[in-house]
């Protein structure tokens, strides 16, 4: 039973539930404007290398900065951020100003966002419980971030088939504005951080180590085929969902939610297979995972 600093654990626990609804929905509403303003889907695959390009480089320097500040302080203010951009976003949408480049840019400060947002919220639980309390909290947090990723997609699709997209996009801006006033209760425990080295030589340790390790090379190269993958995924979904099969969007956000729960699934299976096929389970996933996307063609 986690007792101490109940109050401020139950200001991360609502802080995290209402960030992730309200991401979910950011990226849907993203992808749905997107396609539907251009109906391209070259367009919806540049707003994910819009998101995932500036999250990769900020990833890179981010961490020794973040450790300086109070995690708090960073939280609330990447989700005061968030929301203004979804007030933002609905208001170009009521104003009929809104274009394809202005969706681009969001994205872009989403992603930029992001790389500082996760860094602090995961480093700010140990800083108000006890050490024997994370384990449980840190499951308790996972679970609640899973059931919103699984039930964000649909949500959105199911909003989206009977309301305008405004709507979905106001509830976004109020899920930022919950996790704020979420994170403003909360009681954080100043920890001096030890100092850390400059991004740069921690990042020149990290390439050499990375190369150093043959295994380690191969491993990067195989998980950059499958990341690709499931960005070509990721980006020809709706336009398949929509368009080929002639579906609404709100079978659209029960495909989308079918991934989480997929994870959910195999972390559950893996975790009874164990080790007793060791490598084999990486080329078992991926072939059954290929034969899926062989029948829907």
């Amino acid at each position: 039973m986690i007792t101490k600093h109940k109050c401020s654990y139950r200001s991360i626990w609502l802080s995290n539930a209402t960030s992730e609804l309200g991401g979910a929905f950011f990226t849907a509403c993203n992808s749905i404007l997107a396609y539907e303003l251009t109906g391209s889907a070259a367009s919806l695959g540049l707003i994910w290398l819009l998101y995932y390009i500036p999250s990769f480089f900020m990833q890179l320097f981010i961490g020794p900065y973040i450790d300086r500040y109070s995690r708090k302080s960073i939280m609330i203010n990447c989700q005061i951020v968030r929301m203004l951009l979804a007030i933002l976003l609905v208001s170009s949408l009521l104003l009929n100003h809104f274009s394809i480049a202005f969706i681009y840019a969001i994205q872009i400060i989403n992603g930029m966002i992001m790389p500082i947002f996760i860094p602090a919220n995961q480093a700010i639980l140990p800083t108000i419980l006890e050490k024997d309390q994370l384990a449980k909290a840190n499951a308790s947090l996972d679970s609640i971030r899973q059931i919103m990723i699984i039930s964000g997609p649909v949500l959105t699709g199911v909003f989206l088939d009977y309301l305008a997209i405004e709507w979905i996009v106001v509830m976004m801006a109020l899920a930022f504005f919950t996790s704020t006033i979420a994170l403003m209760k909360l009681k954080e425990n100043k920890v001096r951080a030890s100092v850390r080295r400059r991004w740069i030589d921690e990042f020149k340790e990290g390439l050499q180590t990375y190369f150093n390790h043959k295994l380690i090379v191969l491993l990067g190269v195989f998980f950059g085929f499958v990341q690709f993958g499931v960005g070509v995924t990721i980006v020809t979904t709706l336009p398949y969902i929509t368009t080929i099969l002639n579906q609404s969007y709100s079978a659209y956000g029960l495909f989308m939610a079918g991934f989480p729960i997929g994870y959910i699934i195999g972390a559950l299976l893996n975790k009874k297979i164990g080790e007793k096929i060791g490598v084999g389970k990486l080329f078992i996933a991926l072939f059954i995972g290929g034969g899926t996307y062989i029948s829907l063609s």
